[in-house]
């Protein structure tokens, strides 16, 4: 079998499962599917030389639409060429082992996304909340459409430069630029660190060609620092 029959077969075993985990009466993506539309990409993620051998685990399928959609005050938009998640699957026996968030964030950084500018097709309760939990993506724009989008959408550049906690400054001399970020992360926070705000500053800055320095209080402790105790952010 030849790299392309192979592929095709993946992608739609791998769609099937993800159809069956998501209780969908149908796969949403299938080989046959990507040959028919443009501007869609699939991320494969596999185990090699895994102890059951080479195996795959995880797919995620993206891509960009042409989308009508309510902002924050019911206003209807035309948004051209949104960012889309449109499938998110890990295999039953990977869950929960930080797989998904690693094809993700790899998914970010290659197309050049911020969490809050995607919108998401039909998501399962599983993906609400992951985006909840690694991306702090919590507020929901009502549609009346099966895409969901988080407040923050429609803000400029995606991203909120600076909130209670987090300030960024812009340092330039010449064409030359830098970005400094004081970030706080308070203990009693439900998202564990770094809050989603800083993974869109980093995702701007990378998008941009820009430098970061983040100095940051996650008030982590640990004796190794000289803390009187170790909590569960030191420890990690």
């Amino acid at each position: 079998m030849d790299i392309s029959s192979k592929m095709s077969q993946i992608i739609d075993h791998m769609g099937e499962l993800s159809a069956v985990a998501q209780k969908l009466s149908k796969p949403v993506t299938s080989s046959q599917k990507l040959r028919m539309v443009e501007n869609q990409t699939v991320y494969v993620m596999a185990d090699i030389n895994g102890c059951d051998g080479d195996v795959v685990i995880g797919l995620l399928k993206v891509g960009a639409k042409n989308l009508y959609l309510f902002d924050n005050v019911g206003d209807t938009r035309k948004v051209d060429q949104a960012p889309c998640i449109l499938d998110f699957y890990i295999h039953e026996t990977r869950q929960r082992t930080g797989l998904g968030k690693r094809i993700f964030d790899f998914m970010l950084a290659e197309e050049n996304w911020i969490p809050v500018k995607c919108t998401v097709d039909r998501p399962s309760e599983k993906l609400l909340k992951f985006l909840k939990k690694y991306y702090g993506l919590e507020t929901i724009i009502p549609q009346t459409n099966k895409f969901v989008l988080y407040e923050g959408f429609f803000e400029k550049d995606g991203t909120k430069d600076n909130n209670a906690d987090v300030t960024t400054v812009c340092l330039e001399r010449g064409s030359n630029e830098m970005w400094v970020v004081s970030a706080y992360m308070p203990h009693g926070d439900v998202v564990d660190p770094p809050p989603a705000i800083l993974g869109e500053i980093t995702a701007e800055a990378r998008r941009r060609g820009v430098g970061v320095i983040i100095g940051a209080d996650a008030n982590a402790h640990h004796s190794i620092w000289g803390s009187s105790d170790t909590n569960t952010r030191g420890s990690k």
